[in-house]
């Protein structure tokens, strides 16, 4: 059983926020500790049910003022990359959250992240796939955001901030202008091309 569920419905919501009420507070310990709760991370995705609200907690902490120590700091940009990357996944699926994690995260050479490490691998509420060999992209490669659009990208332009991108499918002529931040669609154009052929020659009377 879940030790969030005893908490009455009027207090979860103060409880699924308190990694920015703990960055605000500055409530430096308190904050690194929820954010290292794999318990807390399990519950929290699958209560909002959007993987964003989860990335924002992380993002929120580490792009703070706040002073963490160079080895917390970097326990917590691990977890933030490993979710990050797995977005695509756990929109569709939650319950891929210990395996995403796991397979990204565990063959980093990072003292202390093994006791986050140690609450993935005994999860037990419900079942998933326990990765035996790494295969998955580490939070330490370059890859930041998978943008799942649903058809196959022909060419893709990023903004000069970094911010944006915008997209060309694949003979679709689909134009599609997406939030790198959020990995959300922001818009979308279709663009219809029609051709004509022109010929000199006369044509027989």
């Amino acid at each position: 059983m879940n030790e969030f569920e005893d908490f009455l419905p009027e207090d979860l919501d103060t409880m699924l926020d308190l990694p920015f009420h703990l960055t605000k507070g500055e409530a430096v310990e308190d904050l690194y500790e929820i954010l290292t709760d794999f318990m807390f991370l399990d519950y929290k995705l699958s209560r909002k049910k959007e993987v964003q609200s989860l990335i924002e907690d992380y993002r929120l902490a580490l792009e703070s003022q706040l002073v963490f120590s160079n080895e917390d700091r970097r326990v917590l940009e691990l977890i933030f990359r490993a979710v990050e990357q797995s977005a695509n996944v756990l929109q569709q699926d939650k319950y891929q959250l210990p395996g995403q994690l796991l397979g990204k995260l565990m063959k980093i050479d990072e003292p202390k992240l093994k006791p986050f490490l140690e609450q993935v691998k005994d999860w037990r509420e419900y079942a998933w796939l326990k990765p035996i060999k790494v295969e998955m992209v580490s939070p330490q490669d370059s890859l930041v955001r998978t943008i799942a659009g649903g058809n196959i990208f022909h060419a893709m332009a990023i903004s000069d901030d970094g911010k944006f991108a915008v997209t060309t499918g694949y003979g679709d002529g689909l134009i599609k202008k997406w939030d790198l931040k959020t990995g959300q669609l922001l818009k979308e154009l279709r663009l219809f091309v029609t051709l004509y052929a022109k010929s000199t020659d006369k044509m027989p009377r």
